[in-house]
């Protein structure tokens, strides 16, 4: 087992006294990828903040409660018989990307939470 090996849970530094020309090497891989994640880290976290304030779609919500209304009171179908399924499955795909759209801000929340830990952590690794 070689320096490289039994230091490995240390802190990374580019000083490479001591080591072996692989384990410099090694290091300095390791040091370039911790300082690629940490860059890549801060630029998706921008990505995630901006869909974190994208706003509600409550204009998209107060539509689909209209259409579930005047498909319950049956009007439709004196103005047009093919409208009350068409209107049924604009409702279920409107569902449908509400849900998606809460969920994938629900995600960006919480990944934009998980990166700023990683970043923190990952700042403390001597460079």
């Amino acid at each position: 087992m070689d320096q490289c090996e039994t230091n490995e849970n240390t802190q990374l530094a580019i000083t490479t006294k001591g080591f072996s020309a692989v384990c410099s090497v090694r290091l300095i891989l390791a040091i370039y990828h911790v300082k690629k994640i940490q860059s890549l880290s801060e630029q998706s976290i921008t990505d995630l903040k901006t869909i974190e304030k994208l706003g509600d779609l409550e204009h998209l919500e107060e539509l689909n409660g209209e259409l579930k209304k005047v498909l319950e009171s049956g009007e439709l179908e004196s103005i047009n018989p093919m409208l009350p399924p068409y209107i049924v499955q604009i409702r279920k795909n409107i569902g449908f990307m509400i849900g998606n759209y809460r969920s994938t801000k629900t995600h960006a929340i919480n990944r934009s939470k998980d990166l700023t830990q990683l970043n923190e952590q990952l700042s403390h690794i001597k460079r």
